[in-house]
């Protein structure tokens, strides 16, 4: 684009081969189900009333097919059900996600 004296280029990551296009997808899983995973041990921690919000994250992700290896999440789920620490939404919700997943 020019305009007088600037001149902008823009660039776009695009491919349309379906293989990279996979694999992005997949590498866009993994981060995400890392992220979530690391920000529920954080709020087990230190911040125990977001553990709710994460829940429905958690079951965002789940319904949109949008976490890597759900079943990675199982231990985590089964700790998180009997962790007195968080709310009792959190807990229940927890439940209801690892049976949702052991499915």
């Amino acid at each position: 684009m020019n305009d007088g004296k600037r001149h902008r280029i823009a660039e776009f990551n695009w491919s349309d081969n379906k293989q990279a296009w996979s694999l992005a997808n997949e590498y866009r899983r993994v981060s995400d189900q890392a992220i979530l995973i690391f920000e529920i041990k954080l709020a087990r921690e230190m911040q125990p009333l977001n553990a709710p919000q994460l829940m429905n994250v958690m079951e965002t992700y789940l319904t949109r097919g949008d976490l890597s290896d759900p079943n990675q999440l199982v231990p985590l789920l089964k700790e998180l059900r009997t962790d007195e620490h968080i709310p009792l939404i959190a807990r229940n919700h927890a439940d209801r996600l690892l049976k949702k997943i052991e499915k």
